[in-house]
């Protein structure tokens, strides 16, 4: 396989043009093979990392990105669709992926610069050595519920942490130590609330917060803190999804509660009942809108319009005007 294999990535390697190119072909090895992702979710790791530090204004820098996606398409370095969609080809470096995460191999850390972990279990992670060289930390289809208390600790240079698709429901203590970071994704885990001190990650350009109907608490003046970011999402697939989502997790927990006599399930009924409620994204978000509209280089937003003040808010903003990217709208007759 190797003798077929590596001389088509030495022809396509070789052939790309220059060093961004080559560093974002490159790239595509923290993914595993046949690995499907959306072209601006690409994009977005490749801003965080600083392929693109050339161009100032985002959508500058996403034009490129998709020029580069071009390119590598052309090089059949691997395929896309019509619905904007990577599929990332297997004739690449291969990531390695385990059913578990054994000591061992948490060791090797302090050696590598990028890591992704695929398809892993595990309920706590240990605590990893130093890490003076790792630059990205990816979690792909990996089910975690927590982190050690001094996890993140001992990476000094780290710019990109995905964190997307976990259990967690909390960030653990130390991720305000993390201030070299460009890149937060936090998507579709189970966080209730931003701890505050993620307003120390002045160097964040792209946060990331996309399906998350639990989260109902952002601290306030957090946002308008990270005052180099340059994307904020907080998508939503839909109201209704996403209260669906809940009422089912509900009535579980109830019936669970019911069956086993068990106060602590009643308890996290309770928890989801209070998130249902008080959701903030289902709440008048004015004052969140306020401070993405403060921030200075922000040039992407994705967000739900909730209330007619917020809405308002919009109306007369045509910085969040030009900047928004996807929309949604909800209880604006009131």
């Amino acid at each position: 396989m190797g003798d077929h294999v590596f001389p088509v990535l030495k022809f396509g390697h070789d052939s790309l043009q220059n060093g961004t190119l080559r560093s974002c072909f490159l790239y595509l090895a923290v993914f595993q093979e046949d690995y499907v992702i959306i072209d601006n979710d690409l994009i977005n790791l490749w801003i965080g990392e600083g392929f693109l530090d050339e161009f100032d204004n985002l959508n500058e820098a996403r034009n490129q990105g998709h020029n580069i996606i071009e390119h590598l398409n052309v090089a059949c370095l691997f395929e896309s669709d019509d619905d904007n969609r990577i599929k990332i080809h297997d004739n690449k470096i291969v990531v390695e992926k385990d059913g578990t995460l054994e000591a061992q191999q948490i060791l090797k850390w302090k050696e590598v610069k990028r890591i992704s972990l695929w398809d892993i279990s595990v309920e706590k992670l240990a605590i990893p050595p130093s890490c003076p060289n790792l630059i990205t930390l990816i979690f792909g289809s990996v089910i975690l519920k927590t982190f050690p208390y001094e996890f993140f600790h001992l990476m000094p240079i780290i710019k990109v942490l995905d964190l997307s698709g976990t259990q967690i429901t909390e960030l653990p203590v130390g991720i305000d130590r993390l201030v070299t970071l460009q890149y937060l994704n936090l998507s579709y885990t189970k966080l209730r609330k931003l701890p505050t001190e993620l307003k120390s990650l002045i160097r964040i350009r792209c946060f990331i917060l996309d399906g998350m109907p639990h989260l109902k608490t952002i601290p306030k003046e957090e946002i308008s803190k990270l005052s180099s970011l340059k994307l904020f999402s907080m998508q939503v697939e839909g109201r209704d999804h996403f209260s669906q989502d809940l009422d089912m997790e509900l009535n579980y927990s109830l019936e669970e509660g019911k069956k086993a006599h068990c106060s602590s399930k009643e308890e996290e009924a309770a928890d989801l009942w209070e998130a249902k409620k008080a959701n903030y994204l289902w709440q008048d978000n004015k004052a969140l809108f306020e401070e993405l509209a403060g921030l200075e280089h922000i040039n992407e937003v994705s967000f739900p319009i909730e209330g007619a003040l917020s809405f308002e808010k919009l109306m007369r903003s045509q910085k969040l005007q030009n900047a928004m990217r996807c929309l949604s709208l909800g209880n604006l007759d009131g």
